[in-house]
């Protein structure tokens, strides 16, 4: 089967940051993209036209389910169960159904019909901030979070590694956390650069107060930690168990910045667990420094 799957009328309802990615990469591997879907008639037209497609719509059309063997559901999260209910009554059980949310899961298509095995969720772990024109390969060297049935995993464990990446495989129950933490690494992680860049500025701190300072050093971090670990990576005060410097984070933070303190005392928490992994010559300072951060209000 693996040999055919290049031959097969690939469909992809949803043209924007993620679909449009999909539509590129896939193609520039010698994957068939027969259809593109997509409301935004402007956008549509010129993504056809980069890629040669000469068959594309603004809505599901019935013909075009029917005529494709993959179909790739692309939108945005809120809208798939809508969208869904345009296949109702058509028989899908001989073609490859997947969305490529995060959160969603094979069960959103139980109502239709369709197989099991061929059903599921194709979830890329890459941030997309724009609609692709040309191919920006955002999907070469990621993960891939699989979840679904047998015959379809083996599809898309095809396309991971025709795209250059690799994949783990979910269980049902697994996805909302799973999306979670997809949350935690990309969403909150601008969030958590928003607070840096909110510490920076109240401070004087001249000439440059841009977070970009921090660049280097975040940058570093991430090497380390791809280098030697999570444990290893950890430097600094909560390393070295040096309760003073604490003591006097905290003091600065409840005259310039009090509604910080929570998230001081879980990061500083989260610090000292890796902190007992990596030293065990303080010990017994990481101990009353615990205490220290637990009791912080």
């Amino acid at each position: 089967m693996k040999n055919n799957f290049k031959k097969l009328n690939i469909a992809i309802i949803g043209a924007g940051k993620v679909g449009s990615s999909f539509a590129f990469e896939l193609n520039a591997r010698g994957f068939k993209i027969k259809y593109l879907i997509d409301e935004n008639i402007k956008n549509l037209k010129k993504i056809c036209s980069a890629l040669k497609i000469k068959f594309y719509d603004t809505y599901v059309d019935r013909n075009i389910i029917q005529d494709s063997q993959i179909i790739i559901i692309a939108v945005q999260d809120s809208r798939i169960p809508a969208l869904l209910k345009n296949f109702r009554g058509i028989d899908l059980r001989n073609k490859f159904i997947f969305h490529t949310s995060g959160y969603f899961h094979s069960k959103m298509f139980k109502k239709l019909k369709v197989n099991r095995r061929f059903i599921g969720s194709f979830h890329p772990l890459q941030t997309f901030s724009n609609v692709s024109f040309s191919n920006q390969f955002l999907l070469r060297n990621i993960y891939f979070g699989i979840e679904g049935g047998t015959q379809l995993r083996e599809l898309l464990i095809y396309l991971s590694k025709n795209l250059k990446s690799k994949y783990i495989i979910i269980k049902t129950d697994d996805k909302s956390l799973y999306h979670f933490a997809c949350v935690f690494a990309s969403n909150f992680l601008v969030s958590y650069l928003n607070i840096l860049n909110g510490i920076l500025k109240s401070t004087s701190i001249k000439p440059v107060k841009d977070i970009k300072i921090f660049y280097p050093i975040i940058e570093r971090t991430i090497s380390n930690i791809k280098d030697n670990g999570l444990a290893e990576s950890l430097t600094g005060p909560f390393a070295r168990a040096d309760l003073e410097v604490i003591k006097g984070h905290t003091r600065s933070l409840r005259k310039e910045l009090n509604h910080l303190i929570p998230i001081y005392k879980l990061f500083g928490r989260e610090a000292i667990i890796l902190a007992k992994n990596k030293n065990l010559k303080v010990s017994k300072d990481l101990k009353i420094l615990s205490k220290f951060v637990n009791d912080l209000k």
